[in-house]
């Protein structure tokens, strides 16, 4: 470690870069220790660096993309396999992999923004249907946002359907935008026929 930070105080002064934020400053509070910022981004580090091209790498087939991504995440330093986080010895060893449902949301979470992006960018419809294909693929996500939704009776089939109440659940409850939503519209509307309004 004190070799990289060397290295970053380097390249710092002679770029002229402003300093960073410290770690410390990473939010931690309600994220479980495997899941701490600095673990995250080395796993991060140790995916891009195992692809020679990563736009080859993020068009792999489900299957194949799983299974390398899973075994670039057990590559990561020696370090993060005795740490949680930066500077903070873990007591036991840590295992540096991913459970089969973390790996299948990251799956989701890597390459469905890139090929919307792309398929928007270039223009590219095959993209945005294999996004869709991709989320239709898989479960629907099992959280805080999708379980109210669950119980105000919506059918959460697929991931599909998740990301769509979670977008509704980001964009329009959370800023308290019922008015402007046709779900909430259809929730606050009085049960029975709306009355008949004379317009002059």
């Amino acid at each position: 470690m004190h070799g990289l930070q060397q290295e970053y105080l380097y390249l710092a002064k002679k770029h002229r870069l402003r300093y960073a934020h410290p770690a410390i400053l990473w939010r931690r509070k309600g994220v479980r220790p495997p899941n701490f910022p600095g673990r995250r981004l080395a796993q991060a580090i140790a995916y891009l660096l195992s692809l020679p091209n990563l736009w080859d790498g993020i068009n792999q087939e489900e299957e194949t993309f799983i299974a390398h991504l899973s075994a670039s995440l057990e590559q990561v330093p020696d370090y993060w396999k005795s740490h949680f986080d930066l500077g903070r010895q873990a007591e036991k060893p840590v295992a540096t992999g991913l459970s089969k449902d973390s790996l299948e949301r990251l799956s989701l979470n890597i390459r469905v923004p890139l090929w919307l992006a792309y398929a928007r960018y270039m223009q590219l419809d095959q993209y945005r249907e294999r996004a869709i294909d991709l989320l239709l693929q898989y479960p629907a996500e099992r959280n805080k946002v999708t379980r109210i939704y669950k119980e105000a009776g919506f059918p959460l089939s697929s991931a599909f359907d998740a990301q769509g109440v979670m977008g509704l659940y980001q964009h329009f409850c959370s800023a308290k935008g019922c008015l402007q939503c046709k779900v909430g519209q259809a929730a606050l509307r009085p049960k029975g026929p709306l009355p008949k309004v004379r317009l002059m």
